[in-house]
Order: C-alpha cells, then sequence, then structure tokens
C-alpha cells in the first residue's frame, strides 16, 4: 500500500506562504488526483465578529444528520424550528425550516429540485437573496456567538452564504456513491404517497445516473468551496463521524471554536460496513470518469483538513459503466 506522505503539510505550506495562490503539483498525469488551487490566507479583520456560522453540508443522504446531531449534543445551535424526525431520521434532520424553503426556492426559480440541480443553475442570486440570509443571520447572531446551519442543498449555495455572512466556517461530509444512490432509491420507494417524492421516484426509474449526477454535482460544489477557501473549510468522509477526534481537530484545534467534542459514543451506520454491492454502477462513461475523479479528489482534500497521509488505495474507487438495455459492463 502507497502512502502519500506529507500532503497536508503541503497544502497548509502553500496556504500559508505564498502571497498569490497557486496550483499544488498534484494532476491526473501524475498521481490520479487533480491539481487544487489554493488560495492565501487573508489577513483577519480587525476587531471582533459578531458571531460564526457553521455551515454543515453534504449530498443529500450522505449522513449529514448524523453529523449534526453529533454537533448538536455538544450544544451547537441548529435554530429554532426545525424539521421533525420520521421514519428515515428518527434524531431529526436538524435543519431549519425557513432555510430549506429558501434552498428550495432558489432551486425552483431555475426549474431545478434538489435532485436536478446541474452546476449551470445554482450560481445566480439577487441581491434579495443576499438580505433574506443578512437578517436571517442577524437574528441568529443575536442569541449565540457560534451557531450552526445544516441542509444539504447548502452544498450548492456556499458562495452566496460566504458573500451575505462576515464569518463563515464549512463542515461537508461525503459519502460513496453507491451507498448514497441506493439511500436516495429506497427513500424514494418508501415515501413514493408524497406527490414530489412521487414524480421523484419516476424520474429516478426513467433516468437511472440521476442520483449518481446528484453526488457528482454536490460534491463538485463542495471541492469549489473548499479550494475557494481551503482555511475555513473543512472535508470529511462519512466514517469518519465514529471518530470524535477527527471533529475535534478540525473545530477546537484548527478554528477554536468553542465546541465541546467529547460525543457520546454510539454505533452509526457510517461506521458499518455496507450489505450491498460497493461498486457503483452508471450508464455513461464519462460520468464514470468524473465521478472517479471526484472522489479522489474528496480524499485529497479530507487528508488535509485533518492533517493526515493521503493512502492512494483509499482514493480509488469502482465504477463499472454498464449497458443499461442489458444491465451488463462494457
Amino acid at each position: 500500500m502507497i502512502v502519500v506522505r506529507n500532503l497536508a503539510g503541503s497544502l497548509r505550506h502553500l496556504a500559508l506562504s505564498n502571497d498569490k495562490p497557486g496550483m499544488l503539483g498534484v494532476n491526473s498525469s501524475q498521481s490520479g488526483l487533480i491539481g487544487t488551487w489554493i488560495t492565501a490566507l487573508r489577513p483577519e479583520r480587525a476587531g471582533r465578529m459578531h458571531s460564526i456560522c457553521l455551515m454543515v453540508t453534504g449530498a443529500h443522504r450522505s449522513m449529514t444528520s448524523l453529523l449534526a446531531r453529533q454537533l448538536s449534543l455538544t450544544g451547537l445551535d441548529f435554530g429554532a424550528c426545525l424539521l421533525p424526525g420520521n421514519e428515515f431520521n428518527p434524531d431529526g434532520y436538524f435543519e431549519d425550516r425557513s432555510i430549506v424553503e429558501f434552498h428550495r426556492l432558489l432551486l425552483h426559480r431555475r426549474s431545478q429540485s434538489w435532485l436536478t440541480a446541474t452546476p449551470a443553475t445554482i450560481s445566480i442570486a439577487t441581491p434579495e437573496d443576499t438580505d433574506f440570509l443578512q437578517r436571517y443571520a442577524a437574528r441568529r447572531s443575536a442569541r449565540h456567538t457560534v451557531w450552526a446551519v445544516k441542509d444539504p442543498q447548502l452544498s450548492l449555495f456556499v458562495p452566496l452564504w460566504r458573500a451575505a455572512l462576515e464569518e463563515t466556517r464549512l463542515l461537508a461530509v461525503f459519502r460513496h456513491p453507491a451507498d448514497v444512490c441506493r439511500s436516495v432509491r429506497q427513500r424514494s420507494r418508501r415515501m413514493s404517497g408524497n406527490a414530489l417524492e412521487a414524480r421523484l421516484a419516476r424520474l429516478l426509474a426513467s433516468d437511472p445516473d440521476c442520483a449518481a449526477r446528484m453526488w457528482l454535482t454536490y460534491n463538485q460544489a463542495i471541492l469549489e468551496a473548499w479550494k475557494a477557501n481551503p482555511l475555513s473549510a473543512a472535508v470529511v468522509g462519512a466514517p469518519r463521524l465514529v471518530q470524535p477526534e477527527s471533529l475535534g481537530k478540525v473545530l477546537q484545534s484548527r478554528w477554536q471554536l468553542p465546541v465541546e467534542t467529547s460525543f457520546t459514543s454510539m454505533l452509526f451506520d457510517a461506521g458499518r460496513p455496507s450489505t450491498g454491492p460497493k461498486a457503483l454502477e452508471v450508464g455513461d462513461e464519462k460520468l464514470a470518469d468524473d465521478i472517479r475523479m471526484t472522489w479522489q479528489s474528496l480524499r485529497q482534500v479530507e487528508a488535509c483538513s485533518l492533517d493526515t497521509d493521503l493512502v492512494e488505495s483509499d482514493a480509488r474507487l469502482e465504477v463499472r459503466v454498464i449497458d443499461r438495455n442489458q444491465q451488463t459492463p462494457r
């Protein structure tokens, strides 16, 4: 097993020492990992910030609710009007209703949904959007110096949040795409009585690659958000959620956030082996290549976020291209 050593240290050195953004010399021709733009550390603003917003996100069905629950157990506030739990997340979603609806409105304005969002349609914002977020942040900041907001859809709108708020941190989680796609399909089948979910179920049936494209769109957006400001963003894989020390390293040691990370010991699905096939199956070669490259980049960024070594075998992902008509590998 080959270990890529000192990757995190190299990224951190570039981010802290360069006067200008630079390209890390890790590309597909050399190590299979795409090159990563690193931005220089911004000077601290004068004076004390009123509050810090911790943005918790990740693609749908990527254990974001588990991450939010762990953080809420430490006393971190996620809002006053949260979506209730259901059979899929009995402990709750930790999502503020007004923010979920706000993100849905942004997608609806572009004739998109959480499952069909595309990179070309998620970057447009209006002054009214910024004003809404600023007023929302003012209400939350009046109660807490550090507060959190969680919504998978937020993955698509991190630039908007960063532009509207003075001080933010991004904590994103990613999960194996085969597990995400399986979970999306299972949830859709079990919620087919809901009109919206029924439409999404029909979409998944007519376009089997839809969930895989959703995973790709959300995680590419997360990578772009990390590259734009790596010092205020961290990306972790779902198995890390059973390792409180990993989150503590980011929240306390790196960001100096006053968040207690002595989480209650619990068994989570994130730490259990998947019972289904681990290889992802898609019907398009380009989609397969993009997913493989994105997975590699996520693992690279995770190593940087946690200041650990990257094991190359962990960065590889099996994606099979199949003939949808025959359901056999090409």
